[in-house]
């Protein structure tokens, strides 16, 4: 199918590029949208693209920032031909970004985000920007999944002080794949034969109408297992979980509450009560007299004045940015305990019951310990879990133990961000 469509509507090179044969860092029913988008026969036929927002808006005080669409760290070159294609480039995400943090008119940002992720190139360094702005004493930096943030886009969420998102908004999907296209069979039923002449047995790798080898296959793996990496770390430092924790979501989307669960989000909210909330951040740090209407600044204002974000949580009854790490800390381990027993679901029913960690740790030493005494439940061990320890002791069980690890892993990234 693939093939038919590039051949009755084929792929500008600067798209075809950053789409095939390359990580990406999006859902794969986005990357269809692309591939079978009837915008390039639009656009082929001069049909003029609807107009998008650019940059931000400033709304009582507030920037909203729109990410909408696929990332892409470089547009087509053509703004029509992006706008066709529904791209979102990262480039023009962090100008903007930069620009609305230096902006005094702005107290406040806000990422209002309807994306399902895109390519990775670009968008590491953007979230590394965001997460090396956020500042206690500065300006709040929220993130809005409205409705869709997931992959690169949830990468750039989890950068943000908060995240929060609808009833049913899509979160996470943290994982990277690649496509790799062999054109061969429909180039065979064309009656065409292409002849490579290179100058090394990989320089052709992944050209569409060579054949599929091994070595392609196996060389895309370890690029992709290798950004896989760094996502599972970044969205880890972000979030102030573990990436071990991270990486055994297995890429699944999480929607609503069941984000909040795991520790990807901290509260459900449309986008106005967001936007109203944070606006009311803004609000209680301005100076009495001053004007927080849309982009409107006082005289009586100091442009110096900076927002204390963990007052205004206080005094908006919100729990703290401590309590808020410390409880994502708790998420973390009880999330790892039962993972590493086999029943990772278990996670969002102890924490909804309010079981502490010591009471999971209690639970994963007995599961792990039934098999080892004959249980007849019909269950097996799940795959890869140590052996149950001698005489039940909680110190000898390895999944406490590794639990442990990264509990303590968890704490000293809590304490490494707290005195930077």
């Amino acid at each position: 199918m693939v093939d038919r469509i590039l051949a009755s509507h084929p792929l500008p090179p600067s798209v075809a590029a950053r789409l095939l044969d390359c990580p990406l860092a999006m859902d794969p029913p986005a990357l269809a949208a692309i591939l079978t988008s009837t915008a390039l026969r639009a656009y082929s036929d001069g049909q003029t693209p609807p107009t998008r927002q650019a940059y931000y808006e400033i709304d009582r005080g507030v920037a909203v920032i729109p990410v909408a669409g696929t990332l892409m760290k470089r547009g087509t070159g053509d703004p029509w031909l992006d706008d066709w294609l529904g791209l979102c480039t990262v480039e023009s995400l962090r100008h903007t970004f930069t620009a609305a943090l230096a902006d005094m008119a702005a107290r406040a940002l806000l990422f209002q985000i309807d994306s399902p992720g895109g390519g990775v190139e670009g968008i590491f360094d953007l979230g590394d920007a965001v997460f090396a702005a956020r500042n206690p004493r500065g300006k709040p930096i929220w993130a809005h999944a409205d409705e869709c943030a997931t992959s690169a886009a949830y990468l750039l969420a989890s950068a943000c002080d908060t995240v929060r998102t609808t009833q049913v908004g899509r979160l996470a999907g943290i994982g990277v794949f690649a496509v790799r296209i062999d054109a061969t069979g429909y180039d065979e039923k064309l009656g065409v034969a292409y002849h490579v002449i290179a100058s090394g047995a990989r320089k052709a790798d992944f050209y569409q109408h060579k054949g599929v080898t091994e070595a392609e296959l196996t060389a895309l793996q370890k690029r992709i297992d290798l950004v896989a990496g760094i996502f599972f770390e970044a969205v880890a430092r972000n979030r102030a979980l573990s990436a071990r924790v991270i990486a055994a979501m297995d890429a699944a989307i999480f929607s609503g509450d069941d984000a909040e669960t795991v520790g990807l989000a901290d509260g459900v909210a449309t986008f106005d009560e967001t936007l109203t909330e944070l606006a009311e951040i803004v609000r209680s740090s301005t100076a009495p007299g001053s004007s927080t209407g849309r982009g409107a600044m006082s005289q009586e204002h100091d442009p110096t004045k900076v927002i204390n974000l963990d007052d205004h949580r206080r005094e908006l009854g919100a729990a703290s940015a401590t309590a808020a790490a410390e409880e994502r800390k708790k998420t973390s381990r009880i999330l790892a305990l039962c993972t590493l027993a086999g029943q990772p679901a278990k996670a969002r029913e102890f924490l909804e019951a309010g079981k502490s960690v010591e009471d999971v740790e209690t639970w994963a030493l007995a599961e792990q310990a039934r098999p080892a005494a004959g249980a007849t439940d019909g269950r097996e061990p799940a795959p890869g879990a140590p052996a149950a320890a001698a005489g039940g002791d909680p110190e000898q069980s390895p999944i406490v133990k590794r639990c442990r690890e990264l509990a303590a892993e968890d704490e000293a990234r809590i304490k490494a961000r707290a005195s930077a």
